[in-house]
């Protein structure tokens, strides 16, 4: 994962921390529309901050979150979602 566990990762559960997510996708969303660009850009690291959080609650719940980018990366790599370098 990217960040630091937050506090909220022992505070919520997981729809709470789903419920959080969804905000921050809001603000990333009213930056855009406002035009002010920068701020959508710290939208989308929040977005990134509180997606980690929720991957550390489920690992809390026993879900091998770290795994997940791993399958993640591959699958998306066989649909041939990133670039050749």
């Amino acid at each position: 994962m990217l960040f630091p566990i937050t506090r909220f990762a022992k505070q919520n559960t997981i729809l709470e921390q789903l419920d959080h997510l969804q905000s921050e996708i809001n603000e990333v969303r009213e930056a855009v529309e406002s035009g002010d660009l920068k701020a959508a850009s710290l939208e989308l690291v929040d977005v990134q901050q509180s997606a980690d959080t929720a991957l550390h609650i489920l690992l809390d719940m026993g879900v091998d979150s770290y795994s997940a980018y791993t399958e993640v990366t591959i699958k998306n790599s066989r649909r041939g979602y990133y670039d050749r370098p």
